[in-house]
């Protein structure tokens, strides 16, 4: 009796030991395909692929920004006008609250042609991803213009 409650409370220590390094890796692989996932975007409007942009964003979408709150509709309208040349993200942070749901934040350097013009902006951006039918979809972004110190 004592021998088979040392090897359950073995078998205990050992699975609880294994469980959260197992959950940092699948989050560290979960956050690499949300980094692609997040570049993916940016490359279909800098590419003008309008219905890969759609099928991105979620049925849902909500975007929040200085202008204010606007829906997927919205969204698509002004994604189609923003005429994106070049971007760069740093800092990229992700988390995971559940199997379903990415979030990722990260500053972006955006270069935007405007009546013949390039102009340069530098936003915080935080996005929630969801995974629907085992791809992410963009549900939510927040942008918030980046200041010169932080």
């Amino acid at each position: 009796m004592r021998r088979r409650l040392i090897l359950i409370l073995l078998m205990f220590v050992l699975t609880t030991a294994v469980a959260p390094a197992a959950r940092a890796q699948k989050n560290e692989r979960n956050g690499q395909l949300l980094i692609a996932r997040q570049r993916q975007f940016f490359e279909a409007i800098k590419n003008k692929r309008y219905r890969r942009l759609d099928n991105m964003l979620s049925r849902d979408y909500l975007g929040t920004y200085a202008l204010g709150i606007i829906d997927r509709n919205r969204e698509r309208a002004d994604l189609r006008k923003f005429n994106l040349t070049g971007y760069r993200m740093s800092g990229v942070r992700t988390a995971f609250p559940d199997e379903r749901t990415g979030i990722i934040s990260f500053r972006l350097h955006v270069e935007v042609l405007f009546d013949g013009k390039t102009v340069e902006e530098d936003d915080f951006i935080s996005c929630v991803w969801t995974k629907k039918n085992g791809r992410w979809q963009l549900a939510a972004q927040t942008a918030v213009k980046a200041g010169n110190n932080i």
